[in-house]
């Protein structure tokens, strides 16, 4: 049945009856909303891009992560490193020498964009080789800084990766998350804000990842959960960084492993 007939039925209806204050007309049209916004909710889905000119939220359907949309103008997402950027050319012994400088800063990053933290420390720190079959040198850095917060104890990584190190481009970082921001900096640099759900305790993990022209990526990643125990059932509502933490660290100029 279309619109028209479904509004002539409703007149005929109630021509002969006394006023009820029954509108056929606004009735049918509130039903056609509601119509659009039964088919709007499910086209969506549950993970949402948006391309951002200014600063805006994406919205997630569940729990403490849900969030109201600002409607933002869209812009064309620049997808970083630009062409040609390359892995910075370092001897082992200046890889080495990075490293130990990023370890020793990662503890310090962590407590200056959250001060009330207790117990911060470098749990972990590796150097990850990019390429096959045997890469010629190790191209990216992971390093996880343990903290105790008023909840308990968790944690949250660092990445620190160069040109080639990331295989998605920001335009194709939102695959498959919870929530997805892209945001275009006036340097030229993009971030990209995601979360993901983890297991089936409904588990979350927010990150934060910078994109700087000259190839370098870090990527910064809280958890509900503490991931030295990522078997244990407790699940908090939110992690204990913020997004605005979050994106203090990943924008860190000294994460990086050139010079």
């Amino acid at each position: 049945m279309d619109e028209q007939t479904l509004r002539a039925g409703m007149r005929d209806a109630l021509d002969d009856e006394p006023p009820l204050g029954l509108e056929p007309d606004r009735i049918a049209d509130e039903a056609r909303r509601a119509q659009r916004r039964r088919r709007a909710t499910f086209g969506t889905g549950v993970a949402t891009l948006a391309v951002l000119a200014g600063a805006a939220t994406i919205p997630a359907v569940t729990g403490p992560h849900h969030r109201e949309v600002i409607p933002a103008a869209p812009s064309v997402v620049t997808d970083v490193p630009t062409e040609g950027a390359v892995p910075p050319k370092l001897s082992q012994d200046e890889l080495d020498q990075r490293r130990r400088m990023l370890e020793n800063h990662a503890a310090k990053a962590v407590r200056r964009v959250a001060p009330k933290l207790d117990d911060v420390s470098l749990e972990h720190s590796g150097l990850i080789g990019i390429g096959a079959p045997r890469p010629r040198m190790p191209r990216k850095l992971n390093m996880s800084v343990g903290f105790t917060d008023s909840t308990g104890p968790t944690a949250v990584s660092v990445e620190v990766g160069t040109a080639g190190t990331f295989d998605k481009a920001p335009s194709e970082s939102c695959d498959d998350t919870l929530t997805c921001e892209v945001v275009n900096r006036p340097d030229r640099s993009v971030l990209v804000r995601d979360a993901v759900l983890v297991g089936p305790r409904s588990a979350v993990t927010e990150s934060v990842s910078h994109y700087r022209t000259d190839g370098t990526v870090v990527r910064v990643t809280a958890f509900t959960y503490d991931p030295a125990t990522p078997s244990a059932d407790e699940v908090r509502e939110n992690p204990a960084l913020s997004e605005e933490q979050l994106t203090g660290l990943a924008t860190d100029p000294k994460f990086t492993l050139g010079k």
